[in-house]
């Protein structure tokens, strides 16, 4: 991570990765909450959300139950890592 912060200084550009462990899962959470309401609706593109994160898959798990998607919508598919 340090290798990828100096060569996006040197750039002269922010850097991409996260600045605490914390922002990581979060930045993943509002994106798999994205792609899950844009597939509830029909209007998204398929997506597979893996991680091996546990209170994420709990997350994804309970949107799932909250948007009504069920195992007939192909646009959203989950993997554990």
């Amino acid at each position: 991570m340090s290798s990828e912060c100096k060569l996006a200084d040197s750039l002269g550009n922010k850097s991409l990765v996260h600045n605490t462990i914390q922002e990581r899962p979060a930045c993943y959470n509002i994106c798999m909450i994205f792609f899950m309401e844009k597939a509830s609706n029909g209007s998204g593109i398929p997506a597979i959300l893996a991680t091996h994160n546990t209170d994420t898959g709990k997350q994804g798990a309970r949107k799932v139950s909250e948007l009504g998607i069920n195992k007939e919508n192909k646009k959203i598919e989950h993997a554990q890592l």
